[in-house]
Formats: structure tokens, C-alpha cells, sequence
């Protein structure tokens, strides 16, 4: 099955931390994780850490920290990985389930 170019791509963290990138103009995160004017979505089955894991960004995003304080080793020297390159505005949209009625 062939999977067209303009197709979400998935990744692991493991991957996104190994996958050394091009600086981006257009970058919030660096390596062009995450762009300007961009959406990120969050997805997985119930009680995965989705909302650990948007909390977690949405702070180190307004503060402008790295990413997860995640760190990068390469050749025996170790680097901050995912480092937010200004703090950003954030607005976190969750859906909040219905109830159908009372039990």
C-alpha cells in the first residue's frame, strides 16, 4: 500500500528525539516539530497520557522551555532537545463527554 506524500505522518517520541532536523523559519519548536500557524492533535486510546502530555507541552510552550525537558546525547555531548525557540500562546480544546441522562 502506497502512502501518499501529503499523508499525516506518525511518530514515536524515541523517533522524533533520534531524527536530527533542518532548522525552520517557521518553527516554534525546533527542527520544525512544531510550526507557526500549525495545529497539533494529540490522539490515542483512553488512559494513554494524551492529556499529560498536552498539559505538559502547553506549559514549557508559555514558558518557552524545552519540550518534556528532554535531552539529546550525540557523540558523548548532551544538548536539550525540542528547545521552544520563544514562549508562545496556547489555547488547549478538549472534548468533555455528554451525559445522556442520569443514573
Amino acid at each position: 500500500m502506497t502512502i501518499p506524500p501529503d499523508h499525516p505522518k506518525t511518530y514515536s517520541f524515541a523517533e522524533l528525539l533520534g531524527h536530527l532536523r533542518k532548522p525552520d523559519l517557521e518553527a516554534i519548536v525546533e527542527e520544525g516539530i512544531l510550526r507557526r500557524n500549525s495545529i497539533l492533535v494529540i490522539g490515542g486510546p483512553p488512559k494513554s497520557y494524551k492529556s499529560f502530555i498536552s498539559n505538559t507541552m502547553a506549559i514549557d510552550l508559555v514558558t518557552g522551555y524545552h519540550l518534556f525537558s528532554a535531552l539529546r546525547k550525540h557523540a558523548k555531548q548532551v544538548t536539550r532537545a525540542f528547545e521552544v525557540l520563544a514562549p508562545q500562546r496556547v489555547l488547549i480544546c478538549t472534548r468533555i463527554p455528554l451525559t445522556t441522562g442520569c443514573n
